[in-house]
């Protein structure tokens, strides 16, 4: 369903990557692209990077979840295993993959019931060009399309004849994204980037769902390691995202990462994403306020 139109692009970003836009020779060295104005940029997942880097990661993490639904409040809880990897194809350009599996079930009888338990497991590849570089600043124009099963256990919903006790649904997303990175000193950069989402569902008895988003996130990186003894980097972000069309979701996001500092071939650390947002789902009105953490390392070479 996704090959033609992730050929495409691929194609297109290979003749972005050779059109000659950089304005600065690229380091031999993959590792060595994570600096920009001597600031070396903290490698999060809060906010993703512009650099065609060659690097491996594993994360895993948990959290919690309120979700009120057209007045009654389900608590959930949330685990996730991820890895990820990428690879520089020459100075611009890079192919990246990513495997996730996550789970979210209820937390006491009431949301147990109703909420029941959620499987997914997510598998998407990514084309990234690299684009407008200088000594400070650098963009990218990436491309991520993933696909994956996922599968709910819903008591209450098999109870009342609603589905199958097991339903399954398999969803595909196309997401073309705009990075941007600029290192405003040795201790100091800011990160940015402009997406927009579109995901189709297919339920195993059921029409397709399609829906689309927009998103917008901006962040600092800031090393500490250039001005004090300590070897720690800091990452602070904040993102909105709206829905278009018949998705009406709007979200608010906020990240707070600490991650190692002063090497730039390995990193580890430990990020807090907060998030809220607010729903209409067939005129039901839909309130979520989430807390997750996760630990991850990721190694450059």
């Amino acid at each position: 369903m996704l090959r033609a139109p992730v050929l495409l692009l691929t194609g297109f970003l290979l003749t972005l990557s050779s059109s000659g836009f950089s304005s600065e020779p690229t380091p031999d060295k993959t590792r060595e692209r994570r600096r920009l104005g001597n600031h070396i940029f903290t490698p999060s997942d809060i906010l993703l990077e512009p650099f065609a880097t060659s690097y491996a990661q594993m994360a895993t993490g948990g959290g919690t979840s309120k979700a009120t639904v057209a007045g009654n409040d389900y608590n959930l809880a949330a685990f996730f295993l991820s890895f990820e990897g990428q690879a520089a194809i020459n100075h611009w350009f890079a192919l990246g993959f990513s495997f996730l599996g996550a789970a979210v079930v209820g937390t006491d009888i009431d949301s147990a019931l109703t909420a029941g338990a959620n499987g997914q497991f997510t598998g998407s590849v990514r084309a990234l060009a690299e684009f407008l570089r200088s000594e400070s600043i650098s963009s990218a124009l990436v491309v991520t399309a993933g696909q994956g099963p996922s599968y709910q256990i819903s008591p209450e919903a098999a109870l009342t004849n609603q589905q199958d006790i097991l339903a399954k649904k398999t969803e595909s997303s196309i997401v073309p994204e705009l990075r941007f990175a600029w290192g405003l000193s040795p201790t100091i950069g800011l990160l940015s980037s402009l997406s927009y989402d579109y995901t189709s569902s297919n339920p195993k008895d059921g029409p397709t769902e399609k829906e689309k988003a927009a998103a917008g996130s901006i962040g600092v990186s800031c090393d500490l390691a250039p001005a004090t003894p300590l070897p720690i980097s800091l990452l602070a972000s904040l993102g909105r995202s709206l829905g278009i069309g018949r998705n009406n979701e709007k979200r608010t996001n906020f990240g707070f990462g600490v991650f190692t500092s002063g090497q730039l071939d390995f990193s580890i650390g430990t990020e807090l994403f907060i998030s809220h947002s607010r729903d209409i789902v067939e005129t039901v009105p839909i309130k979520q306020n989430s807390v997750l953490g996760k630990v991850g390392m990721r190694y450059y070479w």
